[in-house]
């Protein structure tokens, strides 16, 4: 990472490489401008996606994966989860719309859906 400082009228004032200086310690005013350059992914190629491999869906796939549920109106979106937090396992009423372990599937809104990766929440109480 890399600070560059400007004066009121945009002209580079310093540049802050020293990273165990305190910030108090350079030439930095009111009304002055600290621009970051943060160079982590261009250091690390976490930028660079093309050598990673995708995920592919063929269209006869991805209709089998869309359609009415029959347990509810409405959009419901089919959830696999990585821990034993849900309802079923893919089925509902003896219709199965996906497969996995039981209480591992479940249905829910699309509203109350967030994608991604999380950690495992701990389950632990921390000591006070």
């Amino acid at each position: 990472m890399q600070i560059e400082v400007y004066d009121k009228e945009n002209k580079l004032v310093c540049k802050l490489t020293d990273d165990m200086a305190l910030l108090g310690s350079y030439p930095i005013d009111d009304g002055m401008r600290m621009h970051v350059v943060d160079n982590f992914l261009i250091q690390h190629a976490l930028g660079d996606t093309a050598s990673v491999e995708k995920f592919t869906l063929s269209e006869e796939e991805y209709s089998k994966k869309s359609g009415q549920v029959e347990f509810a109106a409405g959009w419901w979106i089919g959830i696999k989860y990585d821990e034993p937090l849900g309802k079923n396992d893919g089925s509902v009423s003896g219709k199965r719309y996906f497969s996995c372990q039981p209480k591992y599937g479940g249905f829910v809104k699309p509203a109350h859906v967030t994608v991604g990766e999380f950690p495992e929440e701990s389950t632990e109480f921390d000591e006070m």
